[in-house]
């Protein structure tokens, strides 16, 4: 299941970054930053290769350029975790 989110956000990634024009809706972005946060979950629990970790941020910066509500999203769950 996580190799079939990965390869959906690198096809997202790569999609959004050839064309540049495309533009997200509110419930798409918040799939987008879920799938993420999903992403990001696997990698903390599980002990893998540097190389993945470098792989999903440089995934991660390509969707934060194309897809603004991605950051935002990222910057609101970032700022409740540094609250508790």
């Amino acid at each position: 299941m996580v190799k079939y989110f990965e390869n959906a956000l690198i096809m997202i990634a790569n999609e959004s970054e050839r064309l540049k024009i495309i533009k997200y809706c509110f419930r798409e972005e918040i799939t987008v930053t879920v799938i993420i946060v999903v992403l990001m979950a696997d990698l903390a629990t599980k002990q893998s290769e540097i190389n993945r970790f470098y792989f999903i941020y440089d995934l991660l910066n390509k969707l934060t350029l194309n897809i603004p509500g991605i950051a935002r999203f990222l910057k609101l769950q970032l700022l409740r975790m540094e609250q508790f």
